[in-house]
């Protein structure tokens, strides 16, 4: 046995998570506070959509903060991270693609689904806290 691990997919994953966090937190909220703040909502849900956009930003970090603790320090204590993390990943997935499958398109209206896919398909294939089978 040897006791290289399969990391790969990991750093992978936290770059794409990463990015996606990056564009929409830099990218996204100006456009979305601002719409939020033309749509005329008021009081209470105009509060909660500006709550839940940065709700999702917070999340979005983490992710990727997620997956660089388990990578870094490559314990079978990361497996659970990794696992929550593509759960996570799944369910961006499925909420926005149903909705865009719903508005009768598959990359329109949200095509931000699209960037949770790399962490679905690569996930699965990290290997930490133990040596891989030579």
């Amino acid at each position: 046995m040897t006791t290289t691990t399969r990391r790969w997919p990991l750093w992978a994953s936290t770059g794409v998570l990463a990015v996606t966090a990056a564009i929409h937190i830099f990218a996204g909220t100006p456009d979305y506070l601002a719409a939020v703040d033309r749509s005329g909502l008021t009081g209470e849900a105009h509060g909660l959509a500006i709550a839940l956009w940065h709700l999702t930003s917070v999340l979005l970090v983490l992710l990727p903060a997620a997956l660089a603790w388990a990578g870094r320090n490559n314990s079978p204590a990361g497996r659970p991270l990794v696992a929550a993390v593509w759960v996570i990943c799944l369910a961006f997935v499925v909420i926005m693609l149903g909705i865009d499958l719903a508005a009768g398109a598959v990359i329109s209206p949200l095509v931000q689904w699209t960037l949770f896919v790399p962490g679905l398909v690569l996930l699965p294939f990290v290997r930490l806290g133990r040596p891989l089978a030579e």
